[in-house]
């Protein structure tokens, strides 16, 4: 089972924690649908982390799920944290990533390692940066340039 939720009062935060059993790879698909769902329904930046914690899923067929869910998310998704210690899964997950480019993606150990980076990052994206709302390409003006 994958539950998702605010993980925090601002709605800022997705949380998605995996429990035994998740038991096919619509369950994974019916998931992100409603992640990226929570993540479009904002205008500001929403970061995710996902913790799947000991349940387990088939790493073998893994591939396209995990790159249509990164690779569809809304613009406005910010930091993809996700916390594992299974450094099989871990290696795997990590090199499916690599091959997708995803820049924002970072892998941790602890939920409340997960917390930090993020906490970390808000404060560091420039307010004033603007997104075109039709394109949501970054302006010249807003990323300093002329």
């Amino acid at each position: 089972m994958i539950t998702i939720y605010w993980n925090d009062a601002e709605e800022s935060v997705v949380r998605l924690d995996y429990t035994d059993p998740v038991t096919a790879w619509y369950e994974y698909d019916n998931a992100v649908n409603q992640w990226h769902s929570m993540i479009g329904s904002k205008r500001g930046l929403v970061h995710s982390i996902f913790n799947p914690g000991s349940a387990k899923l088939r790493i073998v067929s893994s591939f396209m799920h995990v790159r249509r869910a990164v690779t569809m998310t809304p613009r406005n998704s910010g930091l993809i944290v996700m916390v594992m210690s299974d450094f099989f899964a871990k290696s795997v997950i990590d090199l499916l990533l690599r091959m997708t480019f995803i820049a924002n993606f970072r892998m941790v150990s602890s939920l409340e390692e997960a917390e930090t980076i993020i906490q970390r990052y808000i404060p560091s994206v420039p307010t004033s940066i603007k997104r075109s709302s039709s394109t949501g390409i970054f302006s010249r003006e807003s990323l300093g340039l002329k």
